[in-house]
């Protein structure tokens, strides 16, 4: 007798090798997501930290140069607005400097943009460059 069709071995073998096709290609698409996403958010903070210095120019916000050894990640209440300036992600919209694409900045969070002070060994201040920090979780998909 001679019967047409498949076994149902080979039936499940083709499912299985299906399913394993449909997991790496499921997972090599999510992957490809989470990636622009990550490019996006580091986009995205090198832009908003970059504006913020525009908008400080653009305000005249003026403060002094940072003294030697000033950490942006934790500066001293005492040196506040005198080495440098906390302005809102809001602020920064506002003033159409900022597109915060997909909402991935939190409008609520700051920037803190200050000068830092290149001294010589006299502790003469030689130049300052204008800088900004953007802490972690400004921006960022949650």
């Amino acid at each position: 007798m001679n019967r047409k069709g498949f076994t149902l071995v080979e039936l499940l073998a083709v499912i299985m090798v299906l399913g394993i096709l449909m997991t790496v290609a499921g997972i090599s698409v999510f992957q490809i997501i989470n990636d622009s996403q990550d490019k996006l958010v580091k986009d995205q903070i090198k832009s908003l930290g970059d504006t913020a210095l525009n908008y400080v120019a653009q305000e005249g916000f003026f403060f002094d140069a940072c003294p030697e050894g000033f950490d942006p990640k934790s500066p001293t209440a005492s040196l506040k607005n005198k080495c440098y300036r906390e302005v809102t992600v809001e602020s920064i919209i506002q003033s159409g400097l900022f597109d915060n694409q997909k909402n991935v900045c939190d409008s609520t969070k700051f920037v803190r943009v200050y000068r830092e002070g290149v001294y010589d060994s006299a502790g003469k201040l030689l130049y300052s460059n204008m800088l900004s920090y953007v802490p972690d979780g400004t921006c960022g998909y949650d």
